[in-house]
């Protein structure tokens, strides 16, 4: 009798330390886990930070290269124009221009304006008004285009 009491003491002292070990299992295991989603979450977004820094760059370069095109064209005409020391006709010009016009994609007009006054446009339809601009006259007196 004295050692079924003294196990009854005994399990009555063990009972509420035996939940203390599963407890401390089970929180473990509970922290363990979030620290795994928030690696997890973490590393997907550097994941997708990076996709995204890699289509900017593809777009940036795909930008530059689409207006690095139009300005080497237009750089291009500028030096065909100085080698043959300006002595171009009209006739050749408007080809020159048209042909410059068809190859940009992303030039709307194009004008010559010897000694800044606008004497050459293509296309012509639509921009008569442009035609004999003075640009020195148009930055000094602050006149706007348009109006």
């Amino acid at each position: 009798m004295e050692q079924s009491k003294a196990l009854n003491q005994q399990s009555q002292w063990l009972l509420p330390w035996q939940w203390i070990v599963p407890l401390f299992c089970l929180l473990c295991a509970l922290l363990m886990t979030e620290y795994q989603s928030r690696q997890l979450v973490e590393q997907r977004q550097n994941q997708a930070l990076q996709q995204l820094v890699g289509i900017s760059g593809q777009l940036r370069s795909f930008v530059e290269a689409e207006l690095n095109t139009s300005l080497y064209m237009s750089l291009g005409l500028a030096s065909h124009i100085r080698a043959s020391d300006g002595k171009l006709s009209e006739k050749e010009m408007l080809f020159l221009l048209q042909n410059l016009l068809e190859q940009g994609k992303h030039i709307r007009n194009i004008g010559l304006a010897p000694d800044n006054i606008l004497t050459l446009i293509y296309p012509v339809q639509g921009n008569e008004r442009a035609l004999g601009l003075n640009y020195k006259t148009y930055r000094n007196n602050g006149l706007r285009l348009g109006s």
